[in-house]
């Protein structure tokens, strides 16, 4: 054989080796994946013998690594944000995270879900566990708990919040929450209503309006009806809503209806009244009226005791119309 030729694939080969070389890593005789190729190769059929303490899937400088499925984006992992989920994200077991958690989608976590920072979900949580977040909780859409809620910081929920218990230690904004178990917090502020309320189903055959004065019904226990006579010891309250004050808590036994009558207890309301004994002034006492559903002025101290309804915070000095009531039976 021609010695040109020979030298020439002895180059090639040369060349050959040296780029694989280059390529693939140098040799690894201690760890080999379970393919058989070393170990400076990611192998897709499964790895072993990887030090944990210097080699790692992802990268060495602040840029993040994105995992895409698809060619679509599901996972983000900055350097010094939070970790990003782009989809739904489900966690079959406990899932502890260390710093911020951010979904775009929704969350399922079968058991505990623990997050030493700030928690971020653009769509639905559901945590069939407990929840505990240490810097706070924001919600797109609703939050269903089957065990104990637990937020250091704040909690802004956009939809629905359905836990056994919640503790929240600093501001809470929830369109609706609903806690089957027990709620503790140390200042609870209402901005949507001025009374407490409780619904109360009316005797057949009642008519009412918001603002009505209701009076217990002796013929059926536990039933209202509308008031009829001067100094009625039977009265109850006043049917809240009138004038655009709506009920701030309202009382839910079980077996309540909301499509009943809500009954203002305490706080304020407007209710109907007239001047049949007399213009009613800021500071009078008053009592069920011989008007159907509407209040007097209380003037006879033998006869007001049991039957005053609350206590007149606006006047009417004419005719009948609404007057504001600080409610209080006495």
């Amino acid at each position: 054989m021609n010695r040109k030729v020979i030298r020439s694939a002895y180059l090639m080969i040369t060349v050959v080796v040296v780029l694989a070389a280059f390529l693939v890593g140098p040799p690894s005789p201690s760890a080999k994946t379970d393919s058989g190729v070393p170990a400076s190769v990611w192998s897709l059929k499964g790895n072993r013998g990887t030090e944990p303490g210097g080699e790692f899937l992802g990268t060495t400088d602040n840029r993040p690594l994105i995992v895409k499925t698809d060619s679509t984006l599901v996972l983000t992992l900055g350097s010094d944000g939070p970790v990003e989920v782009h989809k739904a994200l489900v966690v079959h077991a406990n899932e502890t995270v260390d710093h911020n958690l951010l979904v775009h989608g929704d969350g399922t976590v079968d058991m505990n879900l623990l997050v030493h920072g700030t928690g971020t979900v653009d769509q639905n949580l559901t945590v069939k566990g407990a929840l505990s977040a240490a810097g706070g909780l924001s919600l797109s859409g609703p939050l269903a708990l089957t065990g104990d809620a637990t937020i250091g910081g704040n909690v802004a929920v956009s939809g629905q919040v359905q836990t056994a218990s919640l503790v929240v230690s600093g501001t809470s904004t929830t369109s609706t929450l609903n806690v089957s178990g027990t709620t503790t917090t140390g200042v609870l502020t209402i901005t949507g209503g001025s009374d407490l309320a409780e619904p109360f189903a009316l005797a057949s055959g009642s008519h009412f309006s918001a603002g009505s004065v209701l009076v217990i019904d002796d013929q059926h226990p536990g039933e209202l009806t509308l008031s009829d006579r001067p100094y009625d010891r039977r009265v109850a309250g006043i049917v809240s809503g009138a004038e655009g004050i709506v009920p701030g808590i309202r009382l839910a036994p079980p077996g309540a209806h909301f499509d009943n009558a809500s009954v203002a207890l305490a706080g304020r309301a407007y209710a109907l009244a007239d001047v049949s004994n007399g213009a009613i002034l800021p500071g009078d006492l008053l009592t069920t009226s011989m008007h159907p559903g509407r209040v007097m002025r209380a003037t006879d101290p033998s006869r007001w005791v049991g039957a005053v309804v609350g206590k007149a915070m606006s006047g009417l000095d004419k005719g009948k119309g609404f007057v504001l009531v600080l409610v209080n039976l006495q």
